[in-house]
């Protein structure tokens, strides 16, 4: 971690500065961002610094994520930061929910630990979601809607369309235990 984030700074600031700053990441607990802004830092290179140091520190972060990162005292920021290094894009987040950049619900946790994970296509269709208790399912799609969906008890749906796109059947299946 300490490479990386001197890889990032060593271009714009000197060995003491890049030193101080690591020991201070290190040392400091929940209160970084203010102290990168106050060194100076901006904010892309804030974002830069946090997301490799929370990455590293939180990487073995497990579902409940909310209850994990809160316990944890992390800002509102930090907490952003490192959702962004655990989904490995630009979050959002709100009311126990995390967002993608096309605002699909990506996660979301509940109450006793319950949680839920999703996945979408190109276009947006969820086409794999998994919860806590270890239920998932798994969709397909094609140019008229879902063509075909299954879920981890077995039970399996092929959807039939019409050249119009009209949904003219479906047929449902289990598979044997």
């Amino acid at each position: 971690m300490r490479h990386l984030i001197r890889k990032i700074l060593t271009e714009q600031n000197s060995d003491r500065e890049i030193n101080y700053l690591l020991n201070y990441l290190e040392k400091s607990g929940p209160k970084y961002t203010e102290k990168l802004e106050s060194l100076g830092y901006n904010e892309n290179e804030i974002k830069k610094i946090l997301s490799i140091f929370l990455s590293d520190k939180f990487k073995d972060i497990k579902p409940p994520y909310f209850s994990a990162l809160t316990n944890k005292g992390l800002t509102r920021k930090e907490i952003k930061l490192t959702l962004d290094s655990i989904f490995n894009f630009n979050t959002d987040y709100e009311n126990q929910r995390v967002y993608n950049e096309d605002y699909n619900a990506v996660y979301r946790e509940g109450y006793n630990g319950y949680w839920e994970k999703f996945e979408y296509d190109e276009d947006g269709n969820q086409i794999y979601s998994i919860n806590s208790n270890g239920y998932w399912t798994k969709s397909k799609y094609n140019k008229y809607g879902i063509s075909f969906w299954e879920d981890s008890s077995g039970d399996r749906t092929k959807f039939i369309y019409d050249k119009n796109g009209v949904l003219i059947d479906t047929i449902d299946t289990k598979l044997k235990d």
